[in-house]
């Protein structure tokens, strides 16, 4: 055998090697594309579903019983007391918008598909918005990022507070 002969059938595998790589990606693009509304419907559901009882009765347990590894690791203590102590200082739900956001997958995770949510809810003394990230492991949802951020109303000075100049 040659080394011209060699050379020839390395390049035929290589290319049917790359071939074979980029049907791959095409065929998961493709699943991605058609799977994208039913992910969508699936996680804004798990999100929707999880944050409306939470944000109506704060439990803290109840998100670390929706977040992932990372995340629960994360969730210290400190951290869990100081959302306990936010939540008892918003008071009770008022208003619930809903989440809003879409399905990605990421070229690191091509099989993991990430789905990213705003939430917005008003409660009793003020505002809470939160965006959360949640993925799909072993068919279960799960939160992976959870950032917040929140207002306090003003509140009005009793009249008998207020003095004439």
């Amino acid at each position: 055998m040659s080394w011209r002969y060699l050379l020839y059938q390395s390049l035929l595998v290589l290319r049917n090697l790359l071939f074979l790589i980029l049907c791959l990606l095409g065929a998961n693009y493709a699943y991605s594309w058609f799977n994208a509304e039913q992910l969508k419907y699936e996680s804004s559901q798990f999100v929707n579903l999880t944050f409306l009882p939470l944000f109506a009765d704060w439990q803290s347990q109840i998100l670390v019983q929706h977040a992932d590894d990372v995340l629960q690791n994360q969730l210290t203590t400190d951290r869990l007391n100081r959302l306990d102590s936010l939540f008892q200082r918003l008071q009770g739900l008022v208003q619930y918008q809903g989440a809003s956001g879409y399905v990605v997958h990421h070229s690191s995770s091509l099989w993991r598909p990430i789905a990213r949510y705003q939430l917005k809810a008003s409660f009793e003394y003020g505002e809470f918005a939160a965006v959360v990230s949640v993925v799909r492991e072993w068919g279960e949802w799960k939160i992976d990022r959870f950032y917040y951020e929140y207002s306090f109303y003003p509140f009005p000075q009793p009249e008998e507070a207020m003095q004439m100049i």
